[in-house]
């Protein structure tokens, strides 16, 4: 089941691409340095126009005014547990990431991996942006400390059980939703992991959260996974994921106390 979860987005183009089935001008620039093809990005290039995905794909409107990424994300979150269930785990995505074909199948089979000895597994990121892994296991490097990046998370049924109080609340902050997910997962008594090497790669070329940290902010590395590696697949067209959401509760029609603010 796919989902894509809308904040109340202004732009004009969003809302033709995510509520409409016509044409759609997408089109971005993208880098095209030594630094960008360096990373097996060469070939990810943004199209100029794209069909609207109504009746394909489900999108949820959370609200007429944007809640912040936080609230936004912990909102989505505690909404898909309530809507399907913790049995499976959740996947959360952001829409600035390509990934390897095989990145699910990867991180589904990662579990099996996990170091004895260590909480039981809660939380599986597909990449860690800006930051060297000192201990490069694979499929997957265990993180006792720090908050990753939140470009591709697998949540598992006991990550959802230590994670999904802190969710359900609204917060006063509008960053670091990473660090305290991950900091919420560990005291909830589970534990993180990193996919080794990474199975996507961040491609955000201006933060909306911190406009004023470009693609490169940190220096040479760039807001990339160094082990990240093509290739990234890319479809001609968006396939169906047609999901009926008629009968359900927008999560951001919830009253405030019944979300513990």
């Amino acid at each position: 089941m796919l989902i894509i979860f809308d904040d109340a987005s202004q732009e004009l183009n969003a809302h033709q691409y995510l509520y409409g089935d016509g044409p759609v001008d997408v089109d971005v620039k993208l880098p095209n340095d030594k630094f960008w093809h360096d990373q097996d990005l060469g070939h990810v290039v943004s199209r100029t126009d794209a069909t609207g995905i109504k009746g394909k794909i489900a999108v949820v409107r959370m609200g007429d005014t944007p809640k912040n990424v936080v609230n936004a994300t912990c909102l989505a979150f505690s909404w898909m547990v309530e809507m399907f269930g913790p049995e499976h785990g959740i996947v959360m995505l952001q829409d600035d990431v390509v990934f390897n074909h095989d990145w699910l199948d990867r991180m589904i089979a990662a579990q099996a991996h996990t170091v004895p000895g260590a909480p039981p597994l809660g939380l599986i990121t597909g990449s860690w942006s800006n930051c060297p892994n000192p201990d490069p296991r694979e499929p997957i490097t265990y993180v006792p400390s720090r908050g990753i990046t939140a470009q591709c998370y697998f949540v598992t049924p006991t990550g959802i059980a230590a994670v999904y109080d802190w969710t359900k609340r609204m917060h006063p902050y509008n960053k670091g939703f990473d660090n305290k997910f991950c900091a919420n997962i560990r005291t909830g008594g589970a534990s993180v992991y990193r996919m080794h090497p990474a199975v996507c790669q961040h491609i955000g070329i201006v933060s909306t959260v911190r406009p004023h940290w470009g693609w490169r902010r940190h220096g040479a590395q760039g807001r990339v996974d160094l082990t990240a590696r093509g290739p990234f697949g890319l479809a001609d067209q968006v396939r169906s994921f047609r999901w009926e959401i008629d009968d359900a509760e927008d999560p951001g029609s919830r009253p405030a106390e019944d979300r513990n603010e």
